[in-house]
């Protein structure tokens, strides 16, 4: 069974929870399907997200779609790399 896109907040609200409060990483999943969700969960404090079901879905050919996506979002606000997310 896939995961669908609208199932990100239950795993977003936990992710910003928990982020600072443990001493672990913090891996999100379930929903993530685009690079504007992966963009809230990182800047919720996920250290890395899982799209296995997007992947099953649209198959890697989405890939380029997220990386530009996350480049555009980084570059309007002036990240110049993952690890900005954790001081944002």
């Amino acid at each position: 069974m896939f995961s669908n896109d609208s199932e990100y907040l239950h795993t977003l609200r936990w992710v910003a929870l928990l982020a600072g409060k443990i001493n672990c990483d913090i891996a999100a999943s379930t929903g993530i399907h685009n690079h504007e969700t992966v963009i809230k969960q990182l800047l919720a404090g996920a250290d890395v997200v899982h799209m296995v079901s997007a992947f099953y879905k649209h198959h890697f050919d989405i890939l380029p779609q997220i990386i530009n996506g996350i480049d555009s979002w980084m570059t309007k606000h002036n990240f110049s790399n993952i690890s900005d997310f954790k001081d944002y």
